[in-house]
């Protein structure tokens, strides 16, 4: 590779082992957030009813209360997981004409405090659910639950090839 390349061949070298050791340090955090999250989801899973699928309120309660859409939701999810609006109270609305109808969740910069280019508006990245807004259907509470069970049996050491299958099925679809 040196000699069709041009470059040295303690230059490749050096490339070769700092590549090594990115990709194992990187290994080892894949790991560890694995490790995490099925934790995590064995947490849940024990909370869910086994005779049964469970209900949206249970999933709710298995997740310790806490439900909430994010700024990387998709569109075609957006279509499934809403009820058409029959509102007992008015949506506020800002100055810049804004509806709020999601309570925003607001989370602080880790790192960067002193950076003056950093606005509020950056930290809002997810918002609460919706009672009457928001619906999950059965079949959304499933694949939730799947992945959950998925998570958790899944071994750390098996897990990039998990992330790999759903990342390409995800762009097949």
């Amino acid at each position: 590779m040196a000699a069709a390349s041009k470059v040295p061949l303690l230059d490749v070298k050096l490339l070769f082992a700092r590549c090594r050791r990115l990709t194992s340090r990187a290994m080892k955090k894949l790991k560890r957030l694995h490790n995490y999250l099925s934790e995590k989801a064995t947490a849940c899973v024990e909370k869910l009813p086994t005779d049964r699928s469970p209900t949206e309120d249970e999933l709710t309660e298995a997740m310790n209360g806490i439900r909430y859409h994010n700024a990387s939701s998709e569109p075609y999810f957006w279509e499934q997981s809403y009820k058409v609006a029959q509102l007992q109270h008015s949506i506020p609305v800002d100055s810049n004409g804004t509806a709020h109808v999601f309570k925003e969740i607001k989370r602080h910069n880790s790192g960067k405090q002193g950076s003056s280019d950093m606005r509020d508006e950056d930290c809002v990245k997810s918002w609460e659910c919706h009672g009457e807004l928001c619906v999950m259907p059965p079949a959304m509470i499933d694949g939730v639950v799947n992945l959950l069970i998925k998570t958790m049996t899944t071994q750390s050491t098996h897990c990039l090839n998990i992330i790999w299958n759903w990342i390409h099925a995800t762009v097949q679809v």
